[in-house]
């Protein structure tokens, strides 16, 4: 039982050094500890006068419901949509729920299988703030995607291979898979979550983003079961490698690069490449 309760006692614990947001503040009137709130996150040397007064025009705009979301099909919820889809549809929540099932086929133990896995998405969900720091949201999305994949594929393909290779390759495809979700394909999205929807529609977006994420993990692990007796284990790895590659491709076409971005910027994402379509549409018209 203690091993059980162990992560929630922590959690409840560290939950007390967390600090509230700088917006957060700012709806309570209490505009110096937002400042004092910016400094302790930024730096003592942070210059954030341009930032308040940011998130103080951001709070004069009126929220959305999840209807209107709906209804107006705005580009954030369909972005978020398919990002949510796209982590799920790579495997991790599968492994982690089925890994000693799973792995019970392969030559090494299922239990050192699993907890390699495990230690490896944990490890990489560490390591992920510090490549954030370095690298774009979209370039470290898509290669940590396209590292799982391969990973995944050599799982896959571990009965085409030589004898010899039956053996290692899957544990260097877990070692792949596990490391890439936490370093991308499971930390990015997060990240970009908080990131893409505009002031108005952030609380109702992050809501929806969530339960659509938790929908789909309900719908996967459901029907993992039911696959597997369709499917050979083998081909299902193959499926989350393909699938993985897909997210790549949409990533590089539809997610907007939100890394350093402001406030103000970060609200007007969107809206800045709708405007360049609908340029772009007004010159062919006007060539005709």
């Amino acid at each position: 039982p203690w091993i059980l309760a162990t992560p929630g006692i922590l959690s409840i614990t560290l939950v007390w050094f967390l600090v509230e947001s700088p917006l957060w503040f700012l709806t309570k009137d209490r505009k110096a500890e937002a400042e004092e709130t910016l400094l302790l996150l930024r730096g003592p040397a942070y210059e954030f006068d341009q930032e308040i007064k940011e998130l103080e025009d951001a709070l004069d705009t009126e929220q959305t419901s999840i209807v209107e979301m709906l209804v107006t099909g705005t580009r954030p919820v369909v972005v978020m949509f398919f990002l949510a889809f796209f982590q799920v549809a790579s495997g991790c929540e599968m492994l982690s729920n089925y890994g000693l099932l799973i792995f019970s086929d392969f030559k090494i133990s299922a239990h050192t299988f699993y907890l390699i896995f495990q230690a490896m998405i944990t490890l990489g969900y560490l390591l992920s703030p510090l490549i954030m720091l370095k690298m774009n949201r979209k370039p470290q999305l898509v290669a940590s995607s396209m590292v799982m994949a391969i990973g995944l594929a050599l799982v896959g393909c571990r009965t085409l291979l030589p004898a010899q290779f039956q053996t290692v390759a899957p544990l260097i495809g877990v070692l792949l898979a596990g490391l890439s979700y936490g370093t991308g394909v499971g930390s990015v999205p997060f990240a970009l979550i908080t990131e893409i929807f505009p002031q108005r529609m952030k609380s109702t977006g992050l809501a929806l983003a969530l339960s659509q994420r938790a929908v789909f993990i309900f719908s996967i692990l459901k029907a993992y079961p039911s696959l597997r007796s369709v499917a050979r284990m083998n081909n299902i790895f193959l499926i989350h490698s393909f699938m993985l590659m897909v997210s790549v491709v949409f990533t590089l076409v539809f997610v907007p690069e939100t890394r350093d971005k402001s406030v103000s910027q970060l609200e007007y994402i969107f809206r800045k490449e709708q405007n360049k379509d609908q340029d772009k549409k007004v010159e062919q018209l006007a060539e005709f």
